[in-house]
């Protein structure tokens, strides 16, 4: 990401929103979607065993939050991030 931000030429501060979960929930939510074949629990388990500690990722060009979505509504977590911004 920050050879991303970097690449942009931009002065604006650039704020990093994660949205995660517990398995369990991540899991059900795909299956509610029923959506495409991105969802499939072979991708879920290859991001988790490639960012096994999400909490790890540093941006040094821009500011991380990460906002656990396990028990908040779409409408929470937009209020959320419309507090950061």
């Amino acid at each position: 990401l920050d050879s991303f931000i970097s690449q942009l030429n931009m002065d604006r501060d650039i704020l990093f929103v994660w949205l995660r979960t517990n398995e369990k929930v991540r899991l059900s939510r795909k299956e509610k979607r029923n959506r495409d074949l991105a969802d499939t629990k072979d991708h879920f388990e290859f991001v988790d065993r490639r960012y096994p500690d999400i909490d790890s990722i540093n941006v040094k060009n821009g500011t991380s939050v990460f906002i656990d979505t396990s028990a908040k509504t779409v409408q929470d977590v937009v209020s959320e991030i419309k507090t950061l911004i």
